[in-house]
Order: structure tokens, then C-alpha cells, then sequence
């Protein structure tokens, strides 16, 4: 935008800057959506992986692998390792997706927030039809975000601070000192 006065700008640009952030609202949401389905699918397989390590170590159990001989034992207890190993790099992938992804939801938020504020001020000025609002609040209801994103970026994982607030002391009464 220049820096003429947005009360001047022509109604059809106001109309096409609305259209241009309910875009780029869009952008950042298929990217948001891209990122949450990368999270789900490490996580199946991060599962996968744990329940065959688990079903794998059962059957061990069961057949007396771990007692026959050392060398089915140490077997066990590497492929066990090897499950251990890639449970822990899922874990650090679907982190490492979710810090990727959070600042992508923070500002979807945010536009969509601002996109919510200066809908019914530019349908007005504009006069849009009913139909015309409809279909605008249709397509801003495609985006379903609220506090989600808020809470993804104030988490103690995203921002460092696992440690337990301070609590603050009550104030005591103070007694008057006998000398």
C-alpha cells in the first residue's frame, strides 16, 4: 500500500486487498495442513515401530529366546536398540515439524483475525450482496483457527521455559521488634 490514506483508495482495491490476504491466509493454511500431515504420518510410523518392538520382544519372551542362547539374546537386544534409535529420531522429526509449523499458524491467526476485523467494514462500504458475504465468510470459515495457534507458540516445549513459574510469596505480617 503507498501512502495515500486508505480512505482513498477505490472500493475495488480495498475488495482486491481483502481478496490478496484471504489468499495468502490460504497459502499459509495448505502449509500449516502440509506440516500437521508430515507430524501425523511420523507419528504412525513412530507407533508402528514401537508396537512391533514390543509385539517382536513378547514373542522373544514367549519362544525362550532369551534363554537358550546369548546370541538370539544379543540379537533381540539389538534390533530392540535399532526400534529404541528411530522411536527417538521420529520424536526429534515430529519437533522439529511442529517448530517449522508454528510461526506458519501464528500468522494464519493473525490474518485471519484481521482479515475477520475489516470484513464487515469493507462489505459496507462496498455494499456486497448477501450472497457476496456469504460466500467471503464461507471461504473464511474454511480456516478453523482460534486459540490453537496461540497455544502451539506460548507452549514450554516452543519456548524454552519448562521450569515451574516463581511462585510469589504472601506478604507476611511484620511484627514490631523487641529491643
Amino acid at each position: 500500500m503507498d501512502s495515500r490514506s486508505y480512505n482513498t483508495i477505490a472500493p475495488s482495491e480495498r475488495t482486491l486487498e481483502l481478496e490478496k490476504l484471504l489468499s495468502l491466509a490460504e497459502e499459509l493454511h495448505d502449509k500449516c495442513e502440509s506440516g500437521n500431515r508430515f507430524i501425523e504420518r511420523y507419528r504412525l510410523i513412530q507407533l508402528t515401530i514401537i508396537m512391533s518392538s514390543v509385539l517382536f520382544a513378547a514373542y522373544g519372551i514367549i519362544q525362550g529366546y532369551l534363554l537358550q542362547s546369548s546370541t538370539r539374546r544379543d540379537f533381540l537386544l539389538l534390533i530392540e536398540a535399532f526400534a529404541l534409535v528411530y522411536i527417538v529420531m521420529f520424536e526429534f522429526l515430529i519437533r522439529r515439524t511442529k517448530y517449522r509449523v508454528a510461526p506458519d499458524l501464528l500468522a494464519l491467526s493473525e490474518l485471519v483475525e484481521l482479515i475477520r476485523e475489516t470484513e464487515s467494514v469493507i462489505a459496507e462500504t462496498e455494499k456486497w450482496s448477501t450472497l457476496e458475504r456469504a460466500q467471503f465468510r464461507i471461504r473464511l470459515s474454511r480456516f478453523g483457527i482460534g486459540s490453537q495457534a496461540k497455544t502451539i507458540i506460548t507452549s514450554p516445549i516452543r519456548t524454552g521455559s519448562l521450569k515451574k513459574p516463581k511462585r510469589k510469596m504472601p506478604n507476611r505480617p511484620t511484627f514490631p521488634s523487641s529491643k
